[in-house]
């Protein structure tokens, strides 16, 4: 058997399992028509009735340029609809069929993060999720400086 030398290189491994948990994401949202960024969206605008792309876009780590595509593909697929707010911004909200949608994907990805949660032994799971939110606020601090 080949010797991998990268096998004990945590950022190795971690791309591996983003891989990994990626496709297995994109499976599940196969069937809805939805991309994982698409579903994220609708969750947050569902959760926030009102908010606007750009706080949309700041609490998800998307960027801006592109927020505006993301919202009008869920708007082509009657997802969400556009509020004027002011001058310069609209309020999202999820329309009735978004609202099932988004209640799907939401079933989608909670029994998706429980098997990955399952594929971790119990007693590391807490240490597991304390790790990954560790790197996660590493790396949003490394991308404001």
């Amino acid at each position: 058997m080949i010797k991998n030398p990268f096998a004990d290189y945590p950022g190795y491994l971690l791309r591996h399992a983003s891989n990994a948990n990626l496709n297995a994401i994109y499976d599940r949202l196969r069937p809805l028509d939805l991309r994982l960024a698409e579903a994220s969206v609708l969750l947050l605008i569902q959760a926030n009735p009102g908010v606007t792309q750009s706080e949309a876009c700041q609490t998800l780590g998307i960027a801006r340029a592109n927020m505006a595509p993301l919202v009008s593909r869920l708007e082509s697929k009657d997802l969400v609809s556009r509020t004027p707010v002011d001058g310069r911004s609209y309020g999202l909200t999820v329309s009735p069929q978004g609202k099932e949608v988004a209640k799907r994907a939401d079933a989608e990805l909670k029994a998706h993060e429980k098997e990955l949660l399952d594929a971790v032994p119990k007693e590391l799971r807490q240490s597991f999720v304390e790790a990954l939110s560790y790197i996660a606020a590493f790396n949003a601090a490394e991308q404001t400086e």
